[in-house]
């Protein structure tokens, strides 16, 4: 990853404070390992929460590596938005997700169980209600 990239990534996630741009979990830079005992997950499960840098406008539509184009997004988040046949922009994509996660259709179930350590208890429906 170029240099102003990998700058551009770190200073989203230290002003995200470590959260997805798009589902608000918990997201890891270096260490799947310290990510999945501080999570209580198998380091098998990280791989979706590790840190991307996510470009706000595409590269192909003339987006550069500058910090005000980039957030920092969970590898899932990323790769879904990139993987659709007409990526969405970043805001309806982010209302996307969020109205995907109130229904527990965003992240695998088991993620579900952990929402406040992944930071997803402010998109869940209270189910008390």
């Amino acid at each position: 990853m170029p240099r102003l990239l990998t700058l551009s990534r770190l200073n989203a996630y230290l002003r995200q404070n470590g959260r997805c741009f798009y589902c608000g979990a918990s997201m890891w830079l270096e260490s799947p390992e310290t990510f999945a005992r501080e999570h209580d997950i198998p380091i098998e499960r990280t791989g979706r929460f590790r840190c991307t840098a996510e470009h706000l406008q595409a590269r192909s539509e003339g987006g550069g590596d500058e910090p005000a184009n980039i957030v920092a997004a969970c590898t899932f988040c990323n790769h879904n938005r990139h993987g659709r046949k007409r990526p969405m922009r970043p805001e309806p994509y982010k209302r996307f997700v969020t109205a995907r996660l109130r229904r527990r259709r965003w992240h695998q179930e088991w993620v579900f169980e952990r929402p406040v350590l992944l930071g997803l208890e402010d998109c869940l429906e209270d189910e008390a209600e």
